[in-house]
């Protein structure tokens, strides 16, 4: 599902909802994962490029 919300609604969803936004509820756990880097062929200066030593490890 696509939509666009103002900023104003965002920054209230923010502040009342318990979820991350939608965009980040996806795109975030992706920079993390190597994988996706080399899937899409991610490069450095790519907006959902992270530099490695930013990416969270958990094992």
């Amino acid at each position: 599902m696509a939509y666009k919300m103002t900023d104003e609604l965002s920054r209230q969803l923010i502040n009342v909802d318990t979820h991350s936004p939608d965009n980040w509820r996806v795109l975030g756990p992706l920079m993390n994962f190597e994988p996706f880097y080399k899937a899409f062929n991610v490069k450095p200066g790519d907006k959902m490029y992270k530099e490695p030593k930013d990416r969270i490890k958990i094992w």
